[in-house]
């Protein structure tokens, strides 16, 4: 009977665990997806979807960051940075290697009726983040929050076709000197609230992503490489933490350039071994049920 009681207690104990446990979330970059493409974009009343998808190239990116500084011109743990820019894609790699990686030649979603190619312009604003290490002469920080819109450019009509948010993760630059120009790269993940006017991303069946991008089981994924190009102090100090004023900072111009994956959260792996544990005990108590 202690035995049993035992059991339950720690099955219960286990599924408690898996609740409570923190995400430490892992994703997989989806292969083969697809893209639709709304048929005004084209002048033209047809959708036109483009299949097999490996990951969208990003170029041409431009940000604008204001980072908050130390006395000696130095990024530190803890300092404050905000970002707004956007970033685009005329071309696609189509799929050919597993997960990340895919290569060969770029194709274009297609020609507008100006005759030049289709372009979806990723625009991102009050993005937040911070400092969180020092690696070596640099440093790592992390995205805390943004919003962005995709929007499709046809014409030289721009149209938003899909929104959201930006959740999480982030990057490393070479140097913690960012006023003497740095280089580095970041990684960031977006949450999709919508998708407009017929705009859709499909898995490689062609099945609509959208209730799992609502859901948060799939993501958009953009990595870039980014450079500082220009830079010049801020006077008076920056605005951060919803309105207070920090100083010294500075602002930086940064150009990027990458690409843009939709990658499938999976479960954590310690989660996975609670759940198994918390069965095992469940099995266990029936078990001694059934020779009882």
């Amino acid at each position: 009977m202690k035995s049993t009681t035992a059991l339950r207690a720690l099955a219960a104990a286990a599924v408690m665990a898996c609740v409570s446990a923190p995400a430490m979330a892992a994703y997989q970059v989806l292969d083969g997806w697809q893209i639709t493409i709304p048929g005004f974009a084209h002048g033209s009343p047809v959708t036109n979807t483009y299949t097999n998808i490996g990951h969208l190239v990003l170029g041409g990116g431009s940000a604008n960051v204001t980072q908050q500084l130390n006395g000696s011109g130095n990024a530190y743990v803890g300092a404050q940075f905000t970002e707004t820019g956007s970033i685009n894609t005329v071309t696609y790699i189509t799929e050919n290697v597993v997960g990340n990686g895919d290569f060969g030649p770029q194709h274009f979603f297609g020609v507008g009726p100006d005759l030049k190619p289709y372009e979806l312009d990723l625009a991102f604003s009050n993005v937040a983040g911070y400092v969180d290490s020092l690696i070596g002469s640099g440093f790592h920080y992390t995205f805390t929050s943004g919003s962005f819109s995709l929007i499709a450019v046809v014409g030289g009509v721009s149209t938003t076709v899909s929104t959201g948010s930006i959740i999480g993760l982030g990057g490393d630059t070479s140097t913690t000197n960012v006023i003497g120009g740095t280089t580095g790269s970041s990684t960031v993940l977006a949450k999709v609230a919508n998708q407009l006017f017929g705009f859709d991303v499909a898995d490689s069946t062609g099945t609509s992503l959208a209730a799992g991008f609502a859901s948060g089981a799939y993501l958009f994924q953009a990595t870039t490489t980014n450079t500082v190009n220009a830079n010049s102090p801020v006077v008076g100090g920056c605005t951060f933490d919803g309105g207070k004023t920090f100083g010294p900072c500075v602002s930086l111009q940064v150009t990027s350039e990458g690409a843009l994956n939709v990658v499938k959260k999976l479960p954590e792996p310690g989660s996975l071994a609670l759940i198994g544990l918390a069965l095992a005990g469940a099995g266990a108590v029936r078990r001694r049920k059934t020779q009882a």
